[in-house]
């Protein structure tokens, strides 16, 4: 299912590429890109290197092998719990954290959108990074998920599912933006002439919602909320009794 989705995204990604022009291509991919890319970067690949390396993990299959030898089986669990606790907490922290780097990035944008063109380029550009800005504080929603099922539990097929889909779709808005002429998109189809840096932040905001959609209708169920502090304090007293 991802290669075929990857094959589609493939095929309408270079669709795109006959359909717009050079300069709004590279206004896009490059500048734009750049600053979504920044901003999921910073927000998100601490929490993924403190979460999800070998040391973690090791520390806490030694910590549980030592409570088999000098504890009782409830000891071991409260144990597990508490650490399930505490990573499940830490990774739902990088969606505030990629909020801020989501709103730091737009005003960055804001203030370094120089004249490049004429005023409705420049409108053009700046409604776009805006756009892209929204789509990175989407994707972060899911970044708790993707930590604590796609890489800590290594769930490969909802992590392909989730961005292969979302990568069909970012394709596919942006071919029936640009090239749709019939009636019923009459107004679409002339705003996409107009404004079509907007189109790849309009359909980069659709990617990042059918990831973020795609992540929690298949996790729903499995999902570890937020726990506050005495749920932690719990486990830790009954540890030590």
């Amino acid at each position: 299912l991802g290669f075929i989705l990857r094959i589609c995204s493939f095929a309408l990604s270079q669709l795109t590429v006959r359909l717009v022009d050079p300069v709004s291509l590279g206004r896009a991919s490059i500048r734009l890109e750049l600053l979504l890319n920044t901003s999921l970067f910073l927000a998100r690949e601490g929490f993924r290197i403190a979460l999800t390396n070998g040391d973690s993990k090791r520390n806490i299959s030694t910590s549980s092998n030592k409570d088999a030898r000098n504890s009782h089986s409830s000891d071991k669990s409260s144990v597990s719990n508490s650490t399930t606790i505490q990573i499940s907490n830490i990774a739902w922290l990088s969606v505030p954290v990629g909020v801020i780097f989501s709103c730091i990035a737009l005003i960055l944008h804001l203030m370094s959108c120089d004249r490049m063109g004429t005023q409705q380029s420049d409108f053009d550009y700046k409604v776009a990074g805006c756009l892209f800005c929204l789509a990175a504080l989407v994707e972060s929603l899911a970044e708790p998920l993707v930590i604590l099922f796609g890489m800590r539990e290594m769930d490969v097929n909802t992590r392909a599912a989730a961005e292969g889909t979302g990568a069909v779709a970012k394709a596919l808005t942006t071919c029936v933006l640009l090239q749709d002429k019939s009636r019923a998109f009459f107004f679409i189809h002339n705003f996409a002439e107009q404004y079509t840096v907007t189109v790849f932040g309009a359909a980069q905001v659709v990617y990042a919602v059918v990831v973020c959609l795609t992540w929690y209708s298949r996790k729903w169920s499995f999902i570890k909320w937020p726990s506050s502090g005495s749920n932690i304090c719990q486990a830790s007293q009954s540890r030590i009794e």
